[in-house]
């Protein structure tokens, strides 16, 4: 088994970050343009900065396997873009991220933490469940493949 190393995502990797999502979305049969469904991976150097917003990456032998993301407002952060390529599932990759975005986000004063999810990715509702989150609304996006989502959010340290 490889080592697998979390740690910031690099800007040169930008294509292969938008190829894990893309390859989650079609094992979901799902519709993907990178342009209109993840426009921060093609700036990924602008959008997630290190101050206001970071983005980190699973490595395995040389290359990413799975993504995350994290925006701040104020002291809430969003947790976006958790995606574990299916080869690379069940070790604990997705909890090691989220705890990852979430140390990242503590440690810039975050005191809520946010997230959607799309209603059919029930296991990473289970693994967000099951780290202390509990599910709070339902959305509808105007997107080609009539997304639905569950919102979840955990209180940190109040």
């Amino acid at each position: 088994m490889s080592l697998i190393v979390i740690r910031p995502a690099l800007v040169k990797e930008s294509a292969a970050l938008i190829g894990i999502i893309a390859e989650v979305y079609r094992e979901y049969g799902f519709v993907f343009d990178a342009r209109a469904e993840v426009p921060d991976l093609l700036d990924l150097e602008r959008v997630y900065d290190g101050v206001s917003a970071a983005f980190f990456a699973a490595e395995a032998a040389g290359s990413p396997v799975a993504t995350i993301g994290v925006k701040l407002r104020g002291d809430v952060a969003e947790i976006l873009r958790l995606y574990v390529l299916p080869a690379w599932r069940r070790r604990g990759l997705a909890r090691r991220l989220c705890d990852e975005a979430i140390g990242w986000s503590r440690g810039r004063g975050a005191r809520r933490i946010e997230l959607w999810s799309d209603t059919r990715f029930t296991a990473a509702h289970e693994l967000y469940r099951g780290m202390g989150f509990v599910q709070s609304g339902r959305r509808r996006l105007d997107d080609a493949n009539r997304s639905e989502e569950f919102g979840f959010y955990r209180e940190e340290g109040r």
